[in-house]
């Protein structure tokens, strides 16, 4: 899967970012491995040098501001012709430093902010002086969309602002969010604290799992993430350097695609994953990250929305499919009469969606359609109604993200049905493939009137990169005013499945649109 999901031409607009940070000779870290990393997403990187390093594997020689003179024309010649959609941050080792890029953001207040907060180095050298930290966390600070600290960075931050430091413990929860709330409360708009320094409250040779966990106060997004939720990883950088430079680039990078911060996050995470997995070596002293334009699914993170129960992520087994062939055509409907119906046409995997009907009249139904689904042998998924699924044994249950956080999906599972999930972000791809569930379904793919949906059209290329990602391992359903004519194009992205209202039930001669649909799926 290539990233990003909207393909960039050479002839395209293509997104500015600014990298506002130090040279690493090493080209490990720093503006080196920004520009990587942006350029990985097909975003133009630009340069503003804070310092010259001199630093390797082992150790800072030492940290070269440039002069105040210099950082101006800096910022001076890019904005004569090459204005930012997003402003990358990272090192700022001086209070005159940090005032100019103050200044800078000012005079782009509307421009995203992403800002990596490089105090000490891997190797423990102190690279932004205590003066400078205050100045950063009380004027700097409120400029910044997305902060994406280390645990002992959120701590020096936070104790700027109210904290006792002594008194705070990192690997806690409850003491992250306490400092977190510091920083959101001076003007933050989201921190995406890394995991890398805090492993399961443990030390990285102590534990398989690491967590990022992101705290936000804007939760009104076209996601459906709540304004806490983590990331947990199986992956480590074992020493490779550059990886927080890395993230906080290609997170930028794909801010500036008009992604929401959900679906960034997730990316820019499981982004980091694929290259912690073919770093390589340089003389074998330093591990380098390399460039890569590709993600898989096992490059996801685990999605967990308590952020507190992050670390009691257990990894579930894969829910069955409970049947050998593909779903194929896949009707949706809203009553067991058009059950009848279409059966005797030869449709076999249908959703019953029940909706505003008394509890006594949805029990009914779903104990005519269970029938049914006995009867002839078909697969017969039940909307929501998770309980009197597997009360009446029904072949799965389809739930909706929002539905996670209410339903017991281990009972489900235990049950032995199938369970099939609505996905219409990367975020929420991610979070389906925690729950491993028997197949994802993808949409709107074209605009619907069926019903209010709160998310954009994702649109043919977005489909395909999900089915690139996942497909080897979950079977893949469309949904979203999918017709006739549209149906050669989205089976042409790969899909096993798509499913279908308004071409079935809302058109007067629903018996032939059915026979034209299932005969795309008569050689599958």
């Amino acid at each position: 899967m290539l990233l990003p999901s909207e393909s960039t031409a050479l002839n395209d607009n293509v997104p500015v970012v600014w990298s506002v940070s130090g040279s690493d000779v090493s080209g490990a870290a720093g503006v080196q491995t920004d520009l990587v990393g942006l350029s990985d997403v097909s975003v133009h990187g630009c340069t503003v040098i804070t310092a010259v390093t001199a630093q390797h594997a082992q150790q800072v020689l030492s940290i070269n501001p440039v002069s105040e003179k210099t950082l101006r024309d800096q910022f001076d010649a890019l904005s004569a012709d090459a204005l930012p959609r997003v402003i990358k941050l990272g090192l700022l080792p001086t209070v005159e430093c940090i005032e100019v890029v103050c200044e800078v953001l000012e005079q782009h207040p509307d421009v995203c902010v992403v800002c990596d907060p490089v105090i000490e180095s891997s190797s423990g050298a102190l690279l932004l002086r205590s003066e400078a930290i205050q100045l950063f966390v009380t004027r700097l600070l409120p400029h910044v969309d997305v902060l994406t600290p280390n645990a002992p960075e959120l701590l020096r931050l936070a104790s700027e602002v109210v904290l006792n430091s002594e008194e705070c413990d990192v690997d806690n929860v409850s003491s992250q969010y306490d400092c977190v709330a510091a920083l959101l409360n001076v003007g933050v708009g989201t921190v995406m604290l890394k995991g890398g320094h805090v492993v399961d409250g443990q030390t990285l040779n102590d534990s398989s799992t690491t967590v990022d966990r992101i705290w936000s106060l804007n939760g009104d997004r076209l996601c459906t993430a709540p304004k806490q939720f983590a990331l947990v990883n199986r992956r480590h950088a074992h020493g490779a350097r550059g990886t927080g430079c890395r993230l906080a680039s290609v997170l930028a990078g794909l801010l500036a695609h008009d992604y929401v911060l959900e679906d960034a996050c997730v990316l820019a995470n499981a982004y980091l994953n694929r290259t912690i997995s073919q770093a390589y070596e340089i003389d074998h002293k330093a591990r380098c990250l390399p460039s890569v334009n590709a993600i898989e699914l096992s490059d996801l993170p685990s999605v967990v929305c308590d952020v507190t129960d992050a670390n009691a992520l257990v990894t579930a087994s894969k829910f069955a499919f409970v049947g050998s062939d593909s779903l194929g055509l896949y009707p949706v409907v809203d009553d067991v009469v058009w059950i009848e119906r279409l059966i005797p046409l030869g449709v076999t995997t249908i959703q019953l969606r029940l909706k505003e009907m008394p509890m006594a009249d949805v029990e009914r139904q779903i104990i005519q359609a269970v029938a049914l689904q006995k009867q002839y042998d078909i697969k017969l998924f039940i909307n929501d109604y998770w309980e009197l699924a597997i009360k009446h044994q029904a072949h799965g249950v389809h739930l909706g993200q929002e539905d996670l956080f209410e339903v017991d999906v281990s009972a489900i599972r235990d049950a032995g049905l199938a369970l099939g999930l609505s996905t219409h972000s990367w975020w929420e791809v991610a979070r389906a493939h925690t729950h491993r569930p028997s197949y994802l379904a993808f949409g709107p793919i074209y605009p619907t009137q069926t019903k209010t949906m709160p998310w954009e059209q994702q649109g043919l290329e977005r489909l395909t990169q999900w089915v690139d990602c996942v497909g080897a391992d979950y079977e893949c359903v469309a949904i979203g005013g999918i017709n006739t004519a549209r149906m050669p194009e989205v089976l042409a992205t790969g899909v096993d499945s798509v499913a279908m209202v308004s071409s079935i039930t809302h058109v007067p001669d629903w018996a032939a649109s059915t026979r034209e649909l299932l005969s795309y799926f008569s050689d599958a």
